[in-house]
């Protein structure tokens, strides 16, 4: 867990799930449970989901990163 004032998440250990795949296939899927706290009255909620689909976004495909030059 990592905290400061204003914004806290935690990472939990990647767990393998079942989903559904193309065609209604079931597939194993990694999944890694992340939660995030923000104290409303410094971070927009808005503003945190925005930036939680960002860093997914660079989770699930890394070079992005490279990409962007950021």
């Amino acid at each position: 867990m990592v905290s400061s004032s204003s914004v806290s998440f935690e990472l939990v250990h990647h767990q393998v799930r079942a989903r559904f795949g193309e065609g209604g296939a079931v597939e194993r899927h990694a999944v890694m449970p992340v939660s995030w706290g923000a104290d409303h009255r410094v971070v927009d909620g808005a503003t945190l989901a925005r930036f939680t689909n960002t860093w997914k976004r660079y989770l699930e495909a890394p070079e992005a990163l490279l990409v962007r030059g950021r």
